[in-house]
């Protein structure tokens, strides 16, 4: 994750979605081939992007937060063991 976190401008340890998609639109956008007309390397650049978000939200927790300890869970839901 480390390339990836270069690559997008954020911490190697970030698990921020909101800030992940935050840096991924502004990076995709400045890396976009249609903005970068005459550019041929645009394209890979935009490629370059769009893995490392990918490869940060596959890292991501399944709920796209911190794990849930079981006995926080009992607290609210009262048929939970």
């Amino acid at each position: 994750l480390q390339d990836a976190a270069v690559v997008l401008g954020v911490a190697a340890d970030c698990r921020d979605e909101a800030q992940l998609k935050k840096a991924y639109k502004k990076m995709s956008l400045k890396h976009h081939p249609d903005r970068n007309r005459g550019d041929p390397s645009a394209t890979q650049r935009f490629q370059r992007v769009h893995d490392a978000y990918e490869s940060f939200m596959v890292a991501l927790p399944e709920d796209g937060g911190e794990e849930v300890d079981p006995s926080d869970k009992s607290r609210y839901d009262p048929g939970a063991a």
